[in-house]
């Protein structure tokens, strides 16, 4: 993490395959995409549950940069845990379930 170049290409990759992963969820069949939300509703909340419960704080870049927020690193690594754990999570699953009604409703609809 010392060089700016890896550090954009990594964010720059993140970005990336994560739109390339929402535009296949959105050109999959209603239960294709539904089951592939949830999986990572799992996956992610895991992750979460993970750094939040975590004793130790895991991202050394910014064990120097989290007490100008008056944060320790692992209380930053915490907080992180808890928006990657319940919030965020909450994204997927509206979104699996938001797919599944409008299936439904396409199928009644016929």
């Amino acid at each position: 993490m010392s060089s700016d170049a890896v550090f954009w290409l990594m964010q720059i990759s993140i970005v990336a395959t994560a739109a390339a992963w929402w535009v296949k969820v959105i050109r999959s069949p209603a239960p294709a995409a539904a089951t592939g939300l949830l999986a990572t509703m799992v996956a992610m909340g895991a992750l979460g549950a993970l750094l939040t419960f975590a004793h130790r704080a895991y991202y050394a870049p910014h064990w120097l940069t989290t007490r100008l927020w008056g944060l320790s690193p692992i209380e930053d690594q915490q907080i992180a845990g808890i928006v990657m754990w319940a919030p965020a999570s909450l994204v997927y699953l509206i979104a699996a379930l938001t797919i599944l009604y409008r299936s439904l409703g396409n199928r009644a609809a016929a």
